[in-house]
């Protein structure tokens, strides 16, 4: 999910960093996934959020992308930043981190070796190995067929439908949720934000091109981006853009 350049979402962004950063107890440390989403934001993040936060408070920034050369140039940065490239696990930390999340150790190994030192992949593994047949998902191979299992595992049709949507547009709430998803007044079942198993795999979706996937379901894709003018991520929305000019 990328932040688009409007100034009323750039603004709601914002306020959103604003708030959050005046709660915060003077040892608080601020973690901000995603930066590379957060683009449009950067020269604010910069130059207003962080030179406003008390010095006590540490600022911890995970990206895709790289920061800006001329960020790292200045000296004043330099002075006050530490960058860390992270590679992929090793062998070693991802058997680790297996253990530590709750895998028998019969299939620790093997789940590790799967991931191929991805994070992501590595907990939705972890998280399939805990919560049904492993064999079944490490046979269909890949990481969409490993989606594919979790989806199918949650049961849950409207919970299933909310995550499609929340993989595709820009923002999400449950006002949102319930009018696309033709609930009415009903509020969208807000567990989706919070199990591990539907975060997880809103996670993925979003990760392993969750557009693809919801062209193929027409209901929901017209409720999202057609009939209800949701602003859709930018995958989408050039896609909307070609289909209706071809």
């Amino acid at each position: 999910m990328t932040v688009g350049g409007s100034c009323d979402e750039l603004q709601t962004y914002e306020r959103g960093f604003e708030r959050t950063c005046a709660e915060l107890e003077p040892s608080s440390v601020l973690f901000v996934d995603g930066f590379e989403c957060l683009e449009p934001l950067w020269a604010w993040f910069r130059w207003h959020l962080l030179p406003s936060l008390p010095t006590s408070v540490q600022v911890v920034v995970a990206s895709r992308k790289p920061l800006p050369a001329r960020w790292r140039a200045d000296p004043a940065w330099q002075r006050t930043a530490i960058e860390l490239t992270l590679a992929p696990f090793s062998q070693a930390e991802a058997l680790e981190l297996s253990l530590d999340l709750g895998v028998p150790a019969a299939n620790a190994e093997l789940l590790a070796r799967a991931s191929g030192g991805h994070p992501l992949l590595l907990c939705i593994l972890c998280l399939v190995g805990r919560s049904g047949p492993l064999d079944e998902c490490l046979a269909r191979g890949g990481v969409d067929a490993i989606v594919d299992v979790l989806v199918d595992r949650i049961g849950d049709a409207t919970l299933v439908s909310a995550l499609y949507v929340a993989a595709l547009a820009r923002t999400v709430d449950e006002t949102m949720l319930a009018r696309v998803l033709g609930l009415g007044l009903t509020p969208a079942p807000a567990v989706f934000a919070r199990d591990e198993l539907v975060s997880l795999v809103k996670r993925a979706l979003r990760d392993y091109h969750a557009a693809d996937r919801l062209e193929k379901n027409a209901l929901i894709h017209s409720a999202l981006v057609r009939r209800h003018g949701v602003e859709a991520t930018d995958e989408v929305s050039v896609r909307e853009q070609a289909r209706s000019t071809a």
